[in-house]
């Protein structure tokens, strides 16, 4: 293995773990915890979306999406409902509470994002950006 590529993996896990640590922290005094907030982000605001929208949505596995969206429940975060068009499904939507909550992860988000790439201009955030979903779509099915 190339020392770019021990290095390109080495730099996205210690980001990854790095924003786990401040999330946690920042995030903490609302009850949300870290597998939480993609959640709650990924939901819109007005309307209700299926637990597998959500699964796809963020990648992971529809039992990790059933178990984080049960905590979101207890916290009253999300309403969880049979689907109309399918009763063999659920939908979810934010609560109030969930609603009033958002805006604050994505402000703590954003001053993640400010911290990351201080310092950095415009063109070096695209370039980051692009790069990134390049690698996304490499491994996106896999």
């Amino acid at each position: 293995m190339s020392t770019t590529n021990k290095l390109i993996g080495k730099s996205i896990s210690f980001l990854y773990r790095k924003k786990q640590i401040y999330l946690n922290t920042k995030l903490c005094e609302y009850g949300i915890g870290c597998s939480e907030y993609m959640y709650i982000i990924s939901m819109p605001i007005d309307s209700s979306v299926n637990l597998s929208y959500l699964s796809n949505e963020l990648g992971v596995d529809p039992a990790l999406t059933t178990k984080v969206i049960n905590s979101l429940v207890k916290k009253e975060l999300v309403y969880k409902h049979r689907s109309e068009n399918d009763k063999r499904s659920f939908e979810v939507s934010l609560t109030e509470k969930g609603k009033q909550i958002k805006p604050i992860i994505r402000k703590v988000l954003d001053e993640w994002t400010e911290l990351m790439t201080k310092g950095m201009d415009n063109k070096t955030k695209e370039s980051i950006i692009e790069n990134l979903e390049i690698m996304v779509e490499n491994i996106k099915y896999r």
